[in-house]
Order: structure tokens, then C-alpha cells, then sequence
């Protein structure tokens, strides 16, 4: 039921941000399932730099903490690196599994009855929140059951802001499509755009899937907006060739 959890997609850099420390980490793809360690540091934080709260201010000086960011990634050897993805200190979320009384009559009835339901398990109204979904299996009766996670955005907003600092991109983008003329595009974008595995083409490209003639665009957006609706919303870009050394690219947002 919560395989997603327990067999997490791993990315290619993160940091890790908890009260006490704050770690960086670049993991090598090892084969199937499995990476090794390439470079990680872990640096203590100042007591009170950090308050890991849903509702209060998170950090107390933006300029200590992006001292602290910069040491924590220069003694990982990652200075260079800067497409990230961040794990925020736990207490900054809450989580709560929504359940569904009966089945929505449609879409935007589910949507709206989703929202009213999280905004009573947050504690917050939805405009304020960056909320997540995964589908669940149902519980004994038979009701569809989703795993929530919630972010008050005043708060995303004090992260984000020193990692523009920085110059950093933090999980600005969620999924990946990328049309696979051949397979070796693809590889090719995750490679030299640095692209995460674990982000690309998540349900398999056009190798997999197919490769419409004269519908590439819709299937791979439709892929795509599908992909980020099934993990609760968010952004996404989606690419293709158009010929002769020329390509397009649209990116797109699915709400939460």
C-alpha cells in the first residue's frame, strides 16, 4: 500500500534539512534499484537557526542559513551542483490519510471534496497549502483512500528564496517527458541536461509506449499530465523533436 514510500524514486543530489544538521548528498546509479554514496557532508546548525514548524516561521537568519547551505555543499564537493532535490525538516509537514465517504459524481467534484477534506485534516485553507496525493488501497468498506502531505507555502517560500540566493533550482519541476525518436535522446537529456532518472519518462517513452505520427505532442502532454495527477499534482515539462536539428518544449501544471 505505501510501496511508494518504502521504495522510493532516489534523485541524483539532495539535501537533507532537520533542526539539528543539514546534509548534501550526490548518489551513482549502480544498476536497477541500487546506488552508491559519491559524495555526502553533513554540517551541524546553530541551535535555533532552525524551527521546523506547519504553522510558525521556519528560520530565524536567511544569511546564516545560507552560510550554513554553502558549507554543507562545499564540504560535499557539490558547490557546482545546482538542481537539487530537498527534503524539508519533518515538522514543517503534516500528513493524513484522506478517505472519500462515496465516489464523486466527477472530477471537479472529487477535486472539491479532496480540498474540503485536507483543509480539515491541515488545520489551513488549500489556497495556502502545497498538498500532494497518492492513491491508496481502499480501507475495509471499500472507500477510495489517498495519503496527503501538506506544505504551508509561506513556508516553501522561506526555503525557496535562499536557494534562489544561490542560484539553486529546488523541486521546481516534478516529471520529465522527453519524445524518444530513438532511446538515445532520452539518455542524452538526462545525461547532459541532467535530467533525474527517477523524473523521466516515469511510465516509459515512446520505445515503450509508442510514437503516434502526427499526434507526438498529444500523447506525450497527455502522458504526462496524467503522470502528475496520479502523484497528486505539480509541474512538469514536456519535449520533442520537430526535425532537422529543431525541437519544442511546453511546460505545465497540474494542480494539487
Amino acid at each position: 500500500m505505501f510501496s511508494y514510500l518504502t521504495q522510493p524514486h532516489y534523485p541524483t543530489a539532495a539535501i537533507g534539512i532537520e533542526k539539528d544538521n543539514i546534509s548534501a548528498i550526490a548518489l551513482d546509479r549502480q544498476g536497477r534499484g541500487q546506488y552508491s554514496v559519491r559524495q555526502a557532508a553533513t554540517i551541524e546548525v546553530p541551535n535555533n537557526l532552525i524551527n521546523p514548524s506547519f504553522l510558525e516561521r521556519n528560520i530565524a537568519s536567511q544569511d546564516e542559513f545560507r552560510v550554513i547551505l554553502e558549507e554543507a555543499v562545499t564540504t560535499a564537493g557539490l558547490l557546482n551542483q545546482k538542481r537539487w532535490s530537498v527534503s524539508l525538516p519533518s515538522a514543517s509537514a503534516r500528513t493524513a490519510i484522506i478517505t472519500l465517504e462515496s465516489e464523486p459524481a466527477s472530477r471537479q467534484e472529487a477535486q472539491e471534496v479532496i480540498e474540503w477534506k485536507s483543509e480539515q485534516s491541515f488545520g489551513a485553507p488549500a489556497g495556502e497549502l502545497r498538498i500532494t496525493r497518492q492513491k491508496i488501497d481502499p480501507d475495509r468498506q471499500g472507500r477510495t483512500r489517498y495519503f496527503s502531505t501538506a506544505v504551508r507555502l509561506a513556508v516553501i517560500d522561506e526555503y525557496e528564496t535562499v536557494f534562489e540566493q544561490l542560484g539553486w533550482k529546488a523541486g521546481d519541476v516534478q516529471l520529465y517527458e522527453v519524445n524518444e525518436a530513438f532511446a538515445a535522446v532520452t539518455m542524452a537529456a538526462m545525461r547532459d541536461v541532467g535530467f533525474e532518472h527517477a523524473r523521466t519518462n516515469v511510465n516509459g517513452g515512446a520505445c515503450a509506449l509508442g510514437h503516434p505520427v502526427g499526434a507526438t505532442g498529444a500523447r506525450i502532454v497527455a502522458t504526462l499530465v496524467h503522470a502528475l495527477r496520479a502523484r497528486g499534482g505539480g509541474r512538469g515539462i514536456a519535449s520533442l523533436c520537430i526535425g532537422v536539428c529543431e525541437a519544442t518544449a511546453i511546460a505545465v501544471e497540474v494542480p494539487a
